[in-house]
Order: structure tokens, then sequence, then C-alpha cells
């Protein structure tokens, strides 16, 4: 099965993702450089900030470890006056980028070399 990340991801340079991935994964091993993206891309995200899912406008409020993806993140966005928890994969962030969005673009890059 063919992965499809957000286009967003075009939008960011690779040594800057790399950059935040080793930041992220210093003195991680094994499973525990997943466990290091995905805590660094909860911490370091600045909420809100705009998104779009399924064509959509949303705003992102908050984020939290995927519970259906092993070393995900699950960004919760709000549509009118309800949330919903969304996978990272499946968001694409708008432009200006919000802080900390290399950490999320770091995990997202390192689920697909898995």
């Amino acid at each position: 099965m063919k992965i499809v990340y957000p286009t967003w991801l075009t939008k960011c340079d690779d040594a800057d993702i790399e950059e935040a991935y080793e930041e992220a994964t210093v003195d991680c091993y094994g499973d525990e450089q997943g466990a290091g993206l995905v805590d660094m891309a909860i911490e370091e995200l600045a909420f809100p900030f705009a998104a779009v899912v399924l064509g959509q406008p949303v705003s992102v409020v908050d984020a939290s470890p995927s519970r259906n993806v092993g070393f995900g993140v699950d960004l919760i966005v709000e549509y009118g006056k309800k949330q919903f928890a969304i996978s990272a994969s499946s968001v694409e962030l708008c432009d200006p980028f919000p802080e900390g969005h290399l950490y999320l673009a770091a995990l997202l890059v390192w689920h697909s070399r898995m």
C-alpha cells in the first residue's frame, strides 16, 4: 500500500526536516525515535493554526498521541462547533505554517521510511 502524505510537506526544506528529526531523536534508539518525534511534535506545535481537511477549512486547536497508529499524532480540529481527532497525515497545513511544524514533518517522513 502506498502512503500518501499531505502536500504541505513538499514546501518544507529537507535539511530543516532532517535537523528537526535529529533534535527530536537525539539519544533515541529503535522505537524510542518514534516516541521522541511524537513528543516533540505535540510539544512544539503552536495552536491554534489554520488547516484543511477534506477540502474544508478547519482550525487545529490541539494534538495528542494517535489512538490508531503507533507513533502517530492526531490533530484536534474544530469544524463548526465540533471537535474531531484527525490523523496528522490527513491534514493539510496552511501557509504560514505554525511554529513547530518541522517536528510534525519529521514524524511523517520517518513513517514513510518504515
